[in-house]
């Protein structure tokens, strides 16, 4: 490094460099071409910190991070500077391992959450991979994997690194040799890298521009391994174990990160499982799920930096936790309805509008639908006759006065009527399985004379999300005019360009993908194959993709939404239902011929379902089964994706059927096969 130059985060260094194809001319302090991020937290509270490519750990209130030097035989490495870096799941847990290439072998950064003694930490693991000792700094940065952070004061407490006194990281050990920093007196890193890093602590650090920052440095033996915490919870005042309240003294868990791996294991046991002949896609699944399982955190979905979720946000989550069976997390978050909901009925954020309602009872009914869970469902009657009888009320005085002027309804937009029809018609349902019949009338009443106006009019871009709402008729003319829409406006290869111009857009692609499946169109697979090609190497999406760099370029660089929609186009894949009953294999891409499938445990608005497909030469044979809900009854199964000829009403049965060729399923999209992102394995039938 020269003289006084600081060292960034991977997204900075990239977007700074003039001779590099992410550099920006002064757009260096907002990350817009490596917005991608792993959240990392526990189950039981909302806390969460974010990893980045290369290893930095950005802190629960996102002003700082702690990054990893590692100074081998031949120099220091930083992995933000580096090209041999590399990224991946531990077994398909949110348990991130980023491995550097120094001389002799790898050094080896692990990342992981667990419930400390203190609270819930996340655990920072360096091991040593090489035959040879070298020297690991572990260092406090004012850079977040979002953009730059602050930190006006840094302390050492025995082992305990405070940042404007937040309790930022837990030493295993006193260092050996200690280096700080500010605006004014430089990065750390100089004296790290040039050897003039002291023996001990050379007082609290201060600088008023908010770039203070300081790097602890210690030797490791070959196989060795170092190992921190990073509290995501002030801890509860211990004098027996620190001078002062929110100061911790010692590392706490000895839990392995084979350990928390397995605990992940035992989490998803009880959910939706598949075995698919797609090793690559199987593979996102198992991540996926276990990213999807994160999202949930007590009463609240999770998010970095911590911020409330809407009911858009909220719905997505629960329905995708529904689908694969996480019904008690599911249950959690849709009781909190009453507790977000104001006197008038209304229960988000103003910002939101009247999507917040809507999105709430579709969260509502979803969950009846595929739980039955009168427990919760009946508890929320009240507050879901408020928020339909919300929509309602204002919907009439809506129309009176737009008849009594222009004759148009001048309230909310598309989407919000979407999310509005599709709640009250979901909620409706649930209502009248509990024994509330004249209100479900209602909120049918109401949900139809929303659809009406969706369903007339010339189409219009916001009818996309409409669409996948299934706020729409079932699929016809009208559908397939608002997908032809959005791929004329918005597509981009298999993708959608984000409206706002931020990037390409996987939740839009997703969207529009629903669609397609339903519609039995061939580019859903297109879809779904981009959206494999553009997974990061630990399986999250950002808001937004950078076309060029792969990377995020805008807003959440762990989407959860995204997740969760990616979520249930998976499932849908699989298995689908609508008001007649159930789609098994909606698409069966050309890959899969003469390869099995299997499906154990997938909740369905009818039932649980687990069904096989096994293979006779050209001739696929289904093996069914359906344990139904109380008081369904005949409903019918289809396999469009096999045989479009065949159904049935038996609840379970084998059935043997037709002759499947590749030149009658699914055409194989048409292109060259797009590279796997960088830490992918495996082939997928997709590209």
């Amino acid at each position: 490094m020269r003289p006084g130059q600081w060292l960034g985060p991977w997204w900075f260094e990239r977007q700074t460099d003039p001779e590099s194809a992410e550099f920006i001319p002064g757009g260096g302090r907002e990350n817009l071409t490596h917005r991608t991020w792993t959240r990392l937290g526990t189950l039981t509270g909302p806390e969460r910190a974010a990893i980045d490519p290369r290893g930095l750990v950005g802190g629960p209130s996102a002003r700082w991070s702690i990054d990893w030097w590692i100074g081998a035989e031949d120099r220091w490495h930083l992995p933000s500077r580096e090209v041999a870096v590399r990224q991946r799941l531990v077994g398909h847990a949110p348990v991130v391992e980023t491995a550097m290439r120094i001389p002799g072998g790898d050094a080896r950064h692990r990342a992981f959450a667990l419930a400390g003694r203190d609270g819930p930490e996340v655990v920072i693991e360096i091991e040593n991979g090489t035959p040879v000792p070298f020297a690991v700094a572990l260092a406090l940065r004012p850079d977040t994997p979002a953009g730059p952070g602050v930190i006006t004061t840094v302390e050492l407490d025995g082992t305990a690194v405070l940042a404007d006194g937040e309790l930022a990281l837990v030493l295993p050990r006193p260092p050996a040799r200690i280096a700080v920093g500010t605006a004014s007196d430089g990065d750390a890193v100089h004296d790290v890298i040039t050897g003039a890093a002291t023996a001990s602590w050379p007082g609290p650090v201060r600088c008023e521009r908010g770039r203070a920052n300081a790097a602890f440095v210690y030797p490791l033996p070959h196989t060795a391994t170092l190992r921190a915490a990073l509290p995501l919870r002030p801890p509860l005042p211990s004098p027996r174990r620190r001078r002062h309240a929110g100061t911790i003294r010692v590392v706490s868990s000895a839990t392995t990160a084979e350990q928390v791996r397995k605990g992940w294991d035992r989490q998803v046991a009880r959910a939706l499982r598949v075995q698919l002949p797609d090793d690559r896609l199987a593979g996102v699944i198992e991540a996926a799920r276990r990213h999807l399982l994160g999202l949930h955190a007590g009463e609240d979905v999770s998010t970095w930096p911590l911020r409330a979720a809407g009911w858009r946000e909220t719905a997505a989550v629960v329905v995708a936790l529904d689908q694969y069976g996480f019904h008690e997390e599911a249950s959690q978050l849709v009781a909190t309805l009453p507790d977000r909901q104001g006197l008038d009925g209304f229960v988000g954020a103003s910002e939101e509008g009247w999507a917040a309602n809507g999105a709430a009872l579709h969260a509502v009914g979803e969950h009846w639908r595929l739980t039955r869970d009168e427990l919760t469902t009946e508890e929320l009657v009240g507050p879901v006759a408020k928020a339909g009888h919300w929509i309602g009320k204002r919907w009439a005085a809506g129309q009176v006065r737009g008849r009594a002027r222009r004759g148009s309804f001048p309230g909310p937009g598309l989407e919000d009527l979407g999310w509005c029809a599709r709640g009250l018609r979901d909620v409706a349902g649930a209502m009248a399985g509990v024994g509330q019949p004249e209100l479900a009338e209602d909120l049918d009443r109401f949900a139809e004379q929303i659809v009406a106006v969706l369903a007339g009019g010339e189409p219009e871009a916001a009818h996309l999300r409409v669409a996948s709402l299934g706020a729409l008729p079932e699929p016809g003319e009208r559908m397939a005019a608002v997908a032809a829409l959005a791929r004329e406006r918005w597509e981009v290869g298999p993708a959608l360009v984000d409206p706002a111009d931020r990037g390409l857009d996987p939740s839009l692609t997703l969207a529009l993908a629903t669609i397609e499946l339903r519609l039995g169109d061939e580019r859903a697979l297109d879809r779904l194959g981009w959206l494999l090609d553009h997974a990061s190497a630990t399986v999250t999406w950002p808001s937004a993709v950078h076309p060029r760099t792969r990377g995020g370029s805008a807003g959440d660089g762990h989407d959860g939404v995204v997740t969760a929609q990616a979520c249930s186009f998976f499932r849908r894949l699989l298995v689908d239902e609508d008001r007649s009953g159930l789609r098994l294999c909606a698409m069966y891409p050309p890959g899969w011929l003469g390869q099995g499938v299997e499906v154990h445990d997938a909740p369905t608005a009818f039932g649980r379902l687990g069904f096989a497909v096994r293979w006779h030469g050209e001739r696929p044979a289904l093996l069914w089964e359906l344990d139904p809900h109380p008081g369904v009854g005949e409903i019918t199964l289809v396999a469009p994706g096999l045989d479009p000829s065949w159904s049935s009403s038996e609840p379970r049965g084998e059935a043997l059927l037709a002759p499947v060729t590749s030149a009658t399923v699914i055409a194989e999209p048409a292109g060259p096969p797009a590279p796997e992102p960088d830490g992918e394995t495996g082939s997928s039938s997709f590209s």
